[in-house]
């Protein structure tokens, strides 16, 4: 497995129901393993039985003091709560200590206290699974925030909206991520960011030093994502929630201030009422903070066509995305918009926000619009519903921008940047 240097991933944001992070660690990770894997099958026979499998060059720190080898088998879901590879599960909770965790935050609500108790332990338990490993390795943190580590390292940043809009975060993850993103950042040997948004974004706040080590690695969808075949294929999701197919305005993402979903809802309830009833708004995603504002509007609001769905498995929401008749992300920050790429995958036309990396991403494969302009975004989705020959055109354009943007592509150079740190 030479020149294949082996690769540690803190795989923590996988052990609770995915959203962005998650979702990036996880495809990612199980792309680059999936690449190792071919590339040994394409090996001599000698070679194969030397004992050296490119499947134990790729490991998961589960939170635990454990390693976890991370093969290039499928992830299973179990409960939309937790995964597991192969035959090791990865669990929710390390062990009683964060049980006791959980209550005190759902007793307590969020703290810098309980911020710092987790990172301390996290930080332990990585210093007692590195030594376990006992061989060389390069660590990558997936979620902005690395241990400390002498070794080389790699830290992904998918955006600074707790630096630029800290008012849209709870106010304990501010302070966290204050504390340590620029020393995180400082002892990486790469950074790598998921947009070129984001990385002016490292060179405006962190400056040229950590700027000259950033690198932009898109994210991929996954080929799961894709457009409907035939209706009886997502039936049985449709009949679930009551949803007919193309005959619904989809949004995706965790309910929470940046989201911009109280700015969706009033510009949508402005829509002609035929064609809310011929297109009710469905919310999907968990819960996020600070929600106590949409949802009083929600309630008031009950009787208009809106529905709000929870959290969804990826088959069922590979579902909705590929049925509905329009997609919209007004995020007020974002830097990807992973959602906006996985609804053109499956066939679905987007109406984005042209804040942060979204117009980047869409360029002239969907609509935009300002995201505070409620006037603005009405005119749009009326648009965005109604028109069907730029639906068509849409429709063709982001299937060829995503595409373009694989998770094989991202892994691939992903493996080119662990190259140049042995």
């Amino acid at each position: 497995m030479a020149g294949k240097p082996l690769v540690l991933v803190n795989g923590i944001s996988m052990q609770s129901q995915l959203t962005g992070v998650g979702y990036y660690t996880l495809e990612l990770f199980s792309e680059l393993a999936k690449i190792r894997l071919n590339t040994e099958k394409d090996k001599s026979s000698a070679d194969e039985l030397s004992g050296t499998s490119s499947e134990s060059s790729i490991f998961l720190f589960d939170g635990k003091s454990n390693i976890t080898k991370w093969s290039g088998a499928q992830f299973e879901q179990i409960d939309n709560n937790f995964w597991k590879i192969s035959n090791t599960a990865i669990v929710k909770v390390a062990d009683l200590r964060f049980r006791v965790r959980g209550w005190l935050k759902k007793n307590f609500g969020n703290n810098v206290w309980l911020r710092k108790y987790a990172r301390h332990y996290h930080s332990r338990q990585f210093r007692l699974a590195v030594r376990s490993l006992g061989q060389a390795f390069i660590y990558h943190e997936p979620n902005f925030i690395a241990f400390p580590h002498d070794g080389p390292s790699v830290v992904t940043v998918h955006d600074l909206s707790f630096l630029r809009q800290p008012q849209t975060h709870p106010s304990d993850r501010v302070r966290f991520m204050n504390e340590n993103i620029e020393g995180s950042l400082s002892q990486a040997s790469r950074v790598v960011v998921v947009s070129e948004f984001v990385r002016r974004e490292v060179e405006s706040l962190f400056g040229n030093e950590i700027a000259q080590k950033t690198i932009v690695i898109r994210n991929g969808v996954s080929a799961r994502f894709k457009p409907t075949v035939c209706v009886d294929s997502v039936s049985k999701t449709l009949k679930k929630y009551g949803l007919k197919h193309r005959g619904y305005l989809l949004s995706v993402g965790a309910l929470e201030p940046r989201k911009n979903l109280l700015n969706l809802v009033e510009a949508y309830v402005q829509l002609p009422m035929n064609l809310k009833l011929r297109y009710p708004l469905v919310l999907v995603g968990p819960k996020g903070w600070h929600l106590q504002a949409l949802e009083k509007r929600l309630h008031a609001l009950r009787h208009e066509p809106i529905q709000w769905l929870g959290y969804l498995s990826s088959e069922a929401l590979r579902s909705v995305y590929a049925s509905a008749r329009a997609f919209a992300y007004l995020s007020t920050y974002e830097g990807f918009g992973l959602p906006v790429l996985e609804s053109m995958a499956c066939g679905t036309p987007v109406l984005v926000s042209q804040a942060g990396a979204l117009k980047e991403l869409v360029g002239k494969s969907g609509m935009t619009v300002h995201a505070y302009d409620i006037k603005s975004i009405t005119e749009k989705l009326e648009a965005r519903l109604s028109d069907d020959t730029l639906w068509n055109l849409h429709r063709t354009q982001g299937l060829k921008k995503s595409e373009a943007l694989s998770w094989n592509r991202a892994a691939h150079k992903m493996e080119a940047i662990y190259a140049e740190l042995i």
